[in-house]
């Protein structure tokens, strides 16, 4: 299957609250939850949100979200995964037709496709 054929742009994603612009391609599925991409602006408004969940309503299995100038990435930090032995992840950017994307949560969130009324 040619992937650029059937590559999604502006896809409303969301695994909570919130409602991001992602890029993906329809077929890319994770036990049929989307596997979505975000712009370095769309990743920093949901890192932002995260982040202001978290210091409202503190959540040892929330996972925090941060960019690292060093890494050239997002590291997604949960004190819950932490407590059991597993590092951090690190989420560096992939180029589509000259955007580079970062896949936050993809093939681990339940991400999914939001509702026409919730853009």
């Amino acid at each position: 299957m040619n992937t650029t054929e059937t590559a999604r742009h502006n896809v409303p994603v969301t695994f909570g609250d919130g409602v991001y612009i992602a890029h993906a391609v329809a077929a890319h599925r994770w036990n049929g939850w989307i596997l979505p991409s975000f712009t370095r602006e769309v990743a920093d408004q949901l890192a932002a949100d995260l982040a202001a969940q978290e210091a409202l309503d503190p959540d040892e299995y929330r996972t925090l979200v941060r960019w690292n100038d060093e890494l050239q990435g997002y590291i997604l930090q949960s004190a819950d995964l932490e407590s059991q032995g597993y590092q951090p992840e690190v989420v560096t950017g992939h180029d589509v037709d000259d955007v580079t994307l970062y896949a936050i949560g993809a093939g681990v969130w339940t991400w999914y496709e939001a509702e026409e009324g919730n853009k």
